[in-house]
Formats: structure tokens, C-alpha cells, sequence
């Protein structure tokens, strides 16, 4: 069951040096993430298309993918996700066009809470979205 609302527990910002960042709260609460921020174009590249959230379990199936439209500048989010994924990943085919980029995603850690990681490249992703 997918259920879109997100809150955050700990507020996340951009960090330096990243490109398509997000800020905000991941809130795991039981068996739910509840996600409410936003996420950053800082590359100056967009309009990126087809830019889309995918929530994936740790043995890499997919539990949901939420379609964030196109991303100029910043868009905000706010959903609930159930059961908590393993991995939060931000992805848009247009992201991997451009030479040097950073993209943030997420991985929960073993005290449910969720660590910021950078891909360079899709590759790099711990899933790749299809």
C-alpha cells in the first residue's frame, strides 16, 4: 500500500558541491517513510524531464515510483511510503546528459534512519531505475 504524504524525522539540507540535492524531512515512522521537502536543480542545465522518485526494497525490488514531472529550479514533495525502503532514489534520464553531475539518494541505515550518498554517474546508483 502506497500512500503519499512525506515527513521527515531530522531535516536534511543540500550539501556542497551537489546538483540535484534534496532538503527536507525523512521520517520513518513503524513500517512507514513519510517524505516532505524539496528537491534542487542547482546544475543550471533544466528543465529536467521525467524526473521521478523511486522506493525500492533492500533486494532491489521496487515498492513505488512517484512521478515528480518536470524539475526547473525546485519542486516540492510530500508523500508516505509503506513498507520504509531500503533505498530513495531521484532519477531522470536528462540527469545522466550532463558531463559532471551529482545526484543525492538514500540508503537506510540499521537505526532506520536514512544516510545521503552521490552518484556521478547512473551506474553508481545502488539500484537503477528501468
Amino acid at each position: 500500500m502506497l500512500l503519499i504524504l512525506i515527513s521527515l524525522s531530522g531535516c536534511l539540507t543540500p550539501g556542497p558541491g551537489t546538483a540535484i540535492t534534496y532538503s527536507g524531512d525523512l521520517n520513518p515512522t513503524g513500517e512507514q517513510l513519510q517524505m516532505n521537502g524539496t528537491i534542487h536543480d542547482t546544475t543550471g542545465s533544466g528543465p529536467f524531464h521525467n524526473v521521478t522518485l523511486y522506493f525500492y526494497t533492500e533486494e532491489a525490488n521496487l515498492l513505488n515510483e512517484t512521478a515528480v514531472a518536470t524539475l526547473t529550479g525546485q519542486r516540492d514533495v510530500s508523500l508516505t511510503v509503506s513498507p520504509s525502503p531500503k533505498y530513495i532514489i531521484i532519477d531522470s534520464p536528462d540527469f545522466w546528459e550532463i558531463n559532471q553531475i551529482d545526484v543525492v539518494y538514500f540508503v537506510r541505515q540499521g537505526d532506520g534512519t536514512y544516510a545521503e550518498e552521490t552518484a556521478t554517474a547512473r551506474g553508481e546508483l545502488p539500484v537503477e531505475p528501468e
